[in-house]
């Protein structure tokens, strides 16, 4: 077996709220969801999102995911939904980003390939 990635974690302070938000933004159900546990299945690599493990406020996650989207505009409709504001956009190479923050502050960009 060799090493690979396998799961990025993201810690939350409300398991209900980030579940509906990621389903939204990832366009997909979790494979397993509990309220200590939730798994979004992508690809060889899952998105897992677990309860904080300490009451601390949110601090905006050290961690970036990069999400490849069709569409960074219907994106933007999912953050106006959720009163999320985007972030900056810009061109990258093959495509376009667009950096906002989920409801805890973790940080994320949207990339959308041309």
């Amino acid at each position: 077996m060799s090493n690979r990635l396998d799961t990025i974690l993201c810690e939350v302070s409300e398991m209900p709220r980030s579940v509906t938000f990621y389903k939204a933004i990832l366009g997909r159900e979790p494979s397993i969801e509990s309220a200590h546990w939730t798994s979004f299945p992508m690809g060889d690599v899952s998105l897992a999102l677990h309860p904080r493990y300490s009451s601390a406020e949110a601090s905006g996650g050290g961690w970036v995911i990069g999400i490849r989207v069709a569409s960074l505009t219907d994106v933007k409709g999912i953050l106006a939904a959720f009163s999320r504001e985007p972030g900056r956009e810009h061109e990258i190479p093959g495509g376009k980003l667009l950096e906002f923050t989920d409801p805890d502050g973790n940080r994320i960009q949207a990339i959308e390939r041309s």
